[in-house]
């Protein structure tokens, strides 16, 4: 949720590499009538192959705080490697502000924020039912918006 707005990321991959934010009004959505607003994204590569969204969260300025990996694979559903991962901030007005690669290329699939907002979890899923999740703790250094 970005104030009133429900906010769904459709995830890119290697046969169609833009990622898309989808906008559509709470209140239309819970009547029925939404309309949506789609702007599209087109995420840095790590050898070739794109990043896709894999979470999001509003920040206080109106801002979004977003996970990405680049998962090697054509559909958004059959999983693939994951060669990189990075997060990124869209601002406000929808423009791709901030977009960095992290050090290591675990697949993040669910973030969320503690309450001072400076610490940030992430959930990996390795696409191995043998493998557990792991819970990560990043620490955002200079990513206050």
């Amino acid at each position: 949720m970005l104030g009133e707005q429900l906010v769904l990321m459709q995830r890119g991959n290697n046969k169609h590499p833009q990622s898309a934010l989808v906008y559509a009004s709470l209140q239309d959505v819970l009547q029925g009538n939404a309309t949506s607003k789609v702007v599209c994204y087109t995420l840095p590569a790590m050898d070739g192959i794109p990043l896709g969204f894999t979470d999001g969260i509003a920040l206080p300025n109106g801002s979004i705080l977003f996970s990405a990996v680049a998962e090697n694979t054509d559909d958004s559903f059959n999983d693939g490697a994951c060669a990189g991962a990075a997060m990124g901030i869209i601002n406000a007005q929808g423009q791709l502000v901030r977009c960095e690669w992290l050090a290591e290329p675990h697949k993040i699939e669910g973030i969320a924020l503690d309450a001072s907002g400076t610490c940030l979890y992430a959930v990996t899923d390795a696409d191995d039912p043998t493998v557990p999740a792991a819970l990560l703790e990043i620490v955002l250094e200079g990513w206050r918006q």
